[in-house]
């Protein structure tokens, strides 16, 4: 995800949109950049996009009722951090649970875990899309993660029992981003 002091002209959302069978887009808006709301609802419209997800900084004070009044609702609030370990002092290793790579084993454990997280996912709470096809779409993205970046996903495992799961995306040399993490819903709390 680019720096929200950045602006981002509406892109595709190609996964899930193949996925669902709707085009799905984002953009990444800043009201300092210049661009209208108004315009970016047109650039998404123009290129066909009939679900558009808008990333923006809360600070700038357009969220949520700037959206809200042109008919967007708020469907997801993500924090993003930014984290340096070059700046950081080497950290005491904690007991806790093992962190590995996923293992062909663990993939029932991990759609199961998938399947909880639905309830809290943009795509049901949206309402355009049933909760038979979203739960769907995270045992098909769990798999497909498995396939494709196999060495950027990771499960937390707790005596030998996968506690929950995290896959990773690199966006440069230096950066990443989580892409999706889950906790096992028996071990909240």
């Amino acid at each position: 995800m680019e720096s929200f002091a950045k602006m981002k002209a509406v892109s595709f959302r190609a996964w899930d949109t193949d996925f669902f069978g709707v085009p799905i887009g984002e953009a990444v808006w800043n009201p300092a950049s210049g661009v209208s709301l108004a315009a970016l609802e047109q650039e998404a419209r123009a290129k066909g996009v009939r679900c558009l997800y808008i990333f923006c900084d809360e600070k700038n004070g357009e969220l949520p009722s700037g959206f809200l009044g042109e008919g967007f609702k708020l469907v997801e609030e993500r924090i993003l951090y930014a984290w340096d370990p070059a700046a950081q002092p080497a950290a005491e290793a904690k007991a806790g649970p093992l962190m590995r790579l996923v293992r062909d084993e663990d993939m029932p454990e991990l759609r199961r875990i998938a399947h909880a997280f639905v309830p809290t996912s943009r795509f049901f709470r949206d309402g355009a899309f049933s909760p038979e096809l979203c739960r769907r779409y995270y045992s098909v993205f769990v798999d497909k993660e498995f396939r494709e970046n196999s060495k950027t996903f990771w499960v937390a495992e707790i005596e030998g029992r996968p506690a929950g799961f995290m896959t990773l995306q690199k966006e440069s040399p230096k950066e990443g981003r989580i892409v999706l993490i889950a906790v096992n819903p028996d071990m909240q709390g």
